[in-house]
C-alpha cells in the first residue's frame, strides 16, 4: 500500500485544485480512487481514518464532505498511518475481544449472498497471497472482514471492524513480513471460517476467529516487536498453539 503521507499529499492537491472549502463534497470514489492510484477499498480506509480525525464527514448515499480547511487537512500527514507499539498491541487486544463476537453474530444472521461474496473475496485473497503483493493482501483482508461484519446486520459493528483494520505502518509491516507458511495459515483460517458460517456454527466461528487474532498477534510480536497485552498473552499460553 502506498504510504498515507503520499496519499494525503495527493488528496490535499486535489482539494486545492478543486478549491474545496469546508462543507464541500469531495469527488466520488469512482473518480478519486484512480486519481490517487489506489483501490476503492484503500480509498475508503483513508477516508474513514480522516473521518475519525474529524477532517471529513462521510454521509451514506451522499458522499464525503470536507470538514476543515486545507491547512489543517495537510497537518494530519505527519501522524496518519502510524501506530505506536502500544497502540498496535491494544488494537490486537480489541480485535481479540470483538471479532469472535462478530463472527458468532454473522454465523447467526449472514445470508447466502454475503457468504458467496466472502467466498469471492477469499479467492481474491488467495491470488494476492500468491503474488506476495502487500497492498493487495491488505485490501483483500479488509474486504473479507467488512463482508463478515455486514453479515451481522449491524452497521455499528461494520464501522468497528473497519476501524480495527484501518491501515497503519505496523499492520503493513506485519503483513509484509509474513512467511509463505504463515500466509497459507491465514488463508486456511478464512476457508474454515466460511465453512463455519455455512454450517451456522457460531461457536466454531468464534473459536476460529480467536485463534486467527492470536496468530496475528504472534506475527506482530515476531516481525514488529509488538508485545502482546497481558490478556492476549494469557490467551496464547492457554491455547498453546503453534503460532509460527
Amino acid at each position: 500500500m502506498k504510504g498515507y503521507q503520499e496519499l494525503l499529499k495527493k488528496l490535499s492537491a486535489i482539494v486545492h485544485e478543486h478549491n474545496l472549502q469546508p462543507g464541500d463534497r469531495l469527488p466520488p470514489e469512482r473518480v478519486l480512487a484512480p486519481l490517487l492510484g489506489v483501490s476503492r477499498n484503500t480509498l475508503r480506509n483513508v477516508l474513514h481514518k480522516l473521518e475519525a480525525c474529524r477532517l471529513v464527514s462521510i454521509r451514506k448515499g451522499s458522499g464525503t464532505f470536507l470538514h476543515t480547511c486545507l491547512l489543517e487537512f495537510e497537518d494530519v500527514q505527519e501522524s496518519s498511518g502510524h501506530d505506536s507499539e502500544r497502540q498496535m498491541a491494544e488494537r490486537n487486544e480489541g480485535s481479540f475481544l470483538i471479532l469472535p463476537i462478530v463472527a458468532a453474530q454473522s454465523a447467526d444472521n449472514i445470508g447466502v449472498r454475503l457468504i458467496d461474496k466472502l467466498q469471492q473475496a477469499n479467492i481474491a485473497l488467495s491470488r494476492s497471497l500468491l503474488s506476495g503483493a502487500t497492498p493487495m493482501i491488505y485490501d483483500d483482508v479488509l474486504s473479507f472482514f467488512r463482508i463478515l461484519a455486514q453479515g451481522t446486520n449491524n452497521q455499528y459493528l461494520v464501522a468497528v471492524v473497519e476501524h480495527l483494520f484501518a491501515y497503519s505502518d505496523s499492520l503493513g509491516t506485519t503483513i509484509t513480513r509474513l512467511t509463505q507458511e504463515q500466509r497459507n495459515k491465514l488463508f486456511a483460517s478464512h476457508v474454515k471460517l466460511i465453512h463455519a458460517l455455512r454450517e451456522r456454527d457460531r461457536g466454531h466461528a468464534a473459536e476460529i476467529m480467536k485463534r486467527y487474532i492470536l496468530f496475528f498477534s504472534y506475527a506482530a510480536e515476531v516481525h514488529c516487536n509488538v508485545k502482546a497485552t497481558d490478556l492476549v498473552f494469557a490467551a496464547m499460553q492457554e491455547y498453546e498453539g503453534d503460532w509460527s
